[in-house]
């Protein structure tokens, strides 16, 4: 079922159009653009004009037009995509698509010129043929897609917001990163995820999501660089195909698996202000932690359920789950495994399994100094690092290659998170035991200060008290403006200088290491603002 689409019409088109029952705006004379708030005044360049009823919803969320975000040095332009290309229910959190790009046109960093913007935002969620026709789409309509390509940048945002992003919408069979060859006939076979014939045309490297010169950024939850070439196979490929440095992890949306609700964390959370003289201070944030490590879950014997994988490599391929399973009855150990085999396969093993009780994950995450955080049961995005920041509980990912993690251009992760690599696995009892207290509580206390990027309060609401203009939609604008300052060229003569970054594992406290340029003892050609990242 669609959602009504005088809705679907991006912010009511202002009140200066009618929502044609497609989900389009035909706007009044003198007005364009998706939302009909692009005008020209004065003879002088396009503007963005919003109803006051559509300033009203960007005051109340991440505008934050009073508290200077509009000063970040990066702007954004809004395509005016088709409905075709830009509505419908074609992907896992539609609506999510849907908020973010209101919160985009609402927001002071969209231009209404695409001459003078550092990036281009494809509304919409994305299907695999609708996401293939909205790049040709903006290849062929605008120029700023060649000038990018010129440049070996990638400018153009598009959303994938499901648990494997390309590998939920393509046919398995085309995400190859080698020109020419397509994966596996008898691979693709076993997906789960293959698609309709429409899905299965080529796609050149300017296009496809396995291109290692996609000109496009995958706004994603799923980190995982995943391309490599499984054995008995001749061409590299992926499922979740992540380019570390050009796609971007954005949180996972609550009240979803393993992601709780608004309701929950004021319940919950250790930084929330319901919980009264529970949480006054670090102290009790670090009481009543029995356990030394917790992990609950589905835990597959091996990757049998899953051999779409890149990562399989036949019977026995290593399952990062199953390895964890290993360390079941180490003293402060909480693993607690869901997964019920089916009827088929308890006849092979001879068993007779009933359900596992169930336990609440909340509950042994508050109680829990660590908590771990793989990749979903079939390699979906690693979602638990999210309500492990709210309860306090330090995050150990465990990935299987190297990747990304949420926002890990803006958050220094390795201040407030352990990394532990799959083959060190075994050792995981010893490693944990070797932090002192004092770092874990220096861990947890910066925790306190990245949860506010992981959680859109501009979109769900302030849960705990939380400032909404500092939340993860400003951090995804935070990691935008970083790329754009390092794209810019100085003009000649011009000095690097370094420019202090806020430091969100230390509540925005400035650090150095990124780089503007000054002239005359002015940056250049950035706004103040720069020296407030």
């Amino acid at each position: 079922p669609r959602r009504s689409y005088e809705e679907q019409c991006p912010g009511r088109c202002n009140g200066r159009g009618a929502c044609d029952g497609e989900g389009f705006c035909r706007c009044e004379p003198g007005w364009w653009g998706l939302d009909c708030a692009i005008t020209m005044s004065g003879g002088g360049p396009p503007s963005i004009e919003l109803s006051d009823r559509e300033k009203r919803r960007a005051a109340a969320g991440a505008a934050g037009q009073a508290r200077g975000a509009h000063r970040l040095p990066v702007s954004v332009y809004v395509y005016d995509l088709p409905p075709l290309l830009r509505a419908g229910e074609t992907s896992f959190e539609s609506w999510f698509d849907f908020e973010l790009s209101l919160q985009m046109l609402r927001h002071p960093l969209r231009v209404a010129d695409p001459a003078a913007a550092d990036f281009f935002w494809l509304m919409g969620p994305s299907s695999g043929a609708q996401l293939v026709d909205k790049l040709h789409w903006a290849r062929q309509m605008y120029p700023a897609w060649n000038a990018s390509v010129s440049r070996g940048e990638a400018r153009h945002l598009a959303m994938l917001l499901s648990e494997r992003g390309p590998g939920d919408v393509f046919d398995n069979m085309l995400l190859t990163t080698s020109p020419g060859l397509r994966a596996a006939p008898a691979r693709a076979a076993a997906a789960r995820h293959n698609h309709s014939k429409r899905n299965r045309r080529w796609l050149d490297p300017e296009i496809s999501p396995a291109s290692r010169t996609r000109a496009w950024v995958q706004l994603t939850h799923n980190g995982l660089a995943d391309a490599r070439t499984p054995r008995g196979e001749v061409a590299e490929r992926c499922v979740n195909c992540f380019h570390v440095g050009k796609d971007i992890v954005l949180p996972f949306t609550p009240s979803t698996i393993d992601v709780p609700s608004c309701e929950d964390l004021r319940n919950w959370s250790v930084w929330s202000p319901t919980r009264g003289s529970r949480s006054t201070g670090d102290a009790d944030r670090s009481a009543g932690r029995e356990h030394l490590f917790f992990f609950g879950g589905r835990i597959h014997p091996s990757l049998e359920h899953a051999r779409f994988l890149s990562y399989y490599d036949g019977p026995g391929s290593p399952h990062v789950r199953a390895d964890i399973l290993r360390l079941k009855g180490e003293p402060g150990f909480f693993i607690h495994n869901s997964f019920l085999p089916p009827p088929r396969m308890r006849k092979a093993l001879g068993t007779k399994a009933k359900p596992a009780p169930r336990v609440s994950h909340l509950e042994m995450e508050r109680h829990a100094s660590f908590c771990w955080v793989p990749p979903g049961q079939r390699y979906g995005d690693a979602r638990r690092h999210v309500p492990s920041s709210f309860l306090g509980c330090v995050p150990v990912f465990t990935m299987p290659e190297s990747g990304g993690r949420t926002y890990d251009e803006l958050i220094r992760w390795d201040d407030v998170s352990l990394d532990v690599p799959q083959s060190h696995l075994p050792r995981l009892p010893s490693l944990l035991r070797a932090v002192s207290s004092t770092r874990l509580d220096a861990m947890r206390q910066g925790l306190g200060c990245v949860w506010r990027r992981l959680w859109f309060s501009s979109i769900y609401g302030a849960c705990l008290g939380e400032d909404p203009a500092e939340d993860a939609f400003d951090a995804l604008l935070q990691v935008l403006a970083r790329r754009a300052r390092r794209w810019r060229v100085p003009p000649p003569g011009a000095l690097p200088v370094a420019a202090p970054q806020r430091d969100y594992a230390a509540c925005g406290q400035p650090s150095g290491g990124a780089h503007s340029w000054k002239g005359e003892g002015t940056p250049w050609p950035l706004p103040q603002a720069v020296w407030e990242l």
